[in-house]
């Protein structure tokens, strides 16, 4: 069996001109994020507005101008750290490929994978939920 090898993609050291906000705002909503840097990490904080456009608000960040290409097939999860545990609900959202603008300029859209999960106080790992569909067959 061969042991686990991490990858750090994003941290220690913040880098926070690859970073935009991605909020509702862009559909006329009225929510906002921010990515601050602390002495531990960085802080996403901000306000999600979930009347405005009926409970369709958003408040996220995502990374511009990234040409880094990883490989990352001897990988088969994600961590995210959340330090301390806030207990709110959040979507991981991640895609393959950076989005092309239309001539109107906006993102076209693109194949996103998402995973929803609450920050908790204790350290769980949802392996089944990760698992890709041929290990579920053969599993």
């Amino acid at each position: 069996m061969e042991t686990p090898t991490n990858k750090t993609i994003f941290g220690p050291d913040w880098d926070l001109s690859r970073w935009t906000s991605s909020d509702d705002r862009v559909r006329g909503g009225s929510s906002v994020s921010n990515l601050e840097l602390t002495t531990k990490g960085v802080l996403f904080h901000g306000n999600l507005d979930i009347e405005t456009l009926g409970g369709a608000g958003f408040a996220s960040q995502r990374t511009i101008k990234n040409e880094q290409v990883w490989d990352l097939s001897g990988h088969d999860g994600v961590e995210l750290r959340i330090v301390p545990s806030d207990r709110k609900r959040y979507t991981f959202s991640i895609t393959d490929e950076i989005p092309h603008r239309r001539p109107d300029a906006r993102e076209q859209s693109a194949l996103v994978w998402e995973y929803d999960f609450c920050a908790m106080d204790e350290y769980v790992v949802d392996e089944e939920r990760w698992l890709n569909r041929e290990e579920r067959r053969l599993g």
